[in-house]
């Protein structure tokens, strides 16, 4: 008879133990905390706008002579001379002040011409220095110092005569040519415009045909 009550005792505590480790699962499984789902931003921050490189007003002029192209103002009076050797190309920009027939005082001038050299460049544009020191008019003349724009790599030197003239010497590092081009500039700029801003944009731009 004992035995028997000992035999229902055991089963009745196995009963008891089974049924809390069933509450026990259910409430593990309830309790899963789950990790949260990534949060996704969006940027609403527009594209950067390219900006125009050149006005409205800017046009690219290709000079075959010359062999060369560049953009510029078409406020500017180009004006183009096949029978002057020296002058064949000549770039004008007139301030509000400036009298025609006069020094330019107010305003932008450039001239292009264009050749070939023999030898070294910098050998060449040091010969071309000691011309224009050499001039009756020249009143006083820079040293030679280098100058790069993109592909274009040469030099300038300013020359003060009749007017203040800096005179630029440019090739082309990708061609196996010896071709050159020389820009002389002056820049007067009392009303502070921007001459010499505008001058810059033009002179980097130009690019050998």
């Amino acid at each position: 008879m004992k035995k028997i009550a000992m035999i229902i005792i055991a089963l009745a505590a196995l009963g008891v133990i089974g049924y809390a480790s069933y509450l026990n699962l259910n409430n593990s499984k309830n309790n899963v905390q789950l990790s949260p789902s990534p949060t996704i931003t969006t940027s609403n921050t527009p594209e950067p706008e390219i900006a125009e490189k050149y006005p409205e007003t800017w046009e690219k002029y290709r000079s075959g002579s010359l062999g060369i192209s560049f953009y510029y103002d078409q406020k500017m009076e180009l004006l183009e001379n096949s029978n002057d050797p020296n002058e064949p190309l000549r770039l004008v920009l007139m301030g509000q002040t400036q009298s025609l027939g006069t020094e330019i005082y107010d305003g932008l001038i450039m001239i292009f011409n264009s050749g070939t050299y023999e030898g070294d460049f910098a050998d060449f544009v040091a010969s071309e220095h000691l011309k224009n020191k050499n001039e009756p008019t020249t009143n006083e003349i820079s040293e030679v110092i280098g100058t790069g724009l993109g592909n274009l790599t040469g030099y300038e030197f300013t020359v003060s005569s009749l007017g203040e003239f800096t005179h630029y010497y440019f090739r082309d590092i990708d061609l196996k040519d010896n071709r050159y081009v020389k820009i002389s500039t002056l820049v007067a700029d009392p009303q502070e415009v921007g001459y010499q801003e505008t001058l810059e944009k033009i002179l980097t731009s130009i690019e050998f045909n």
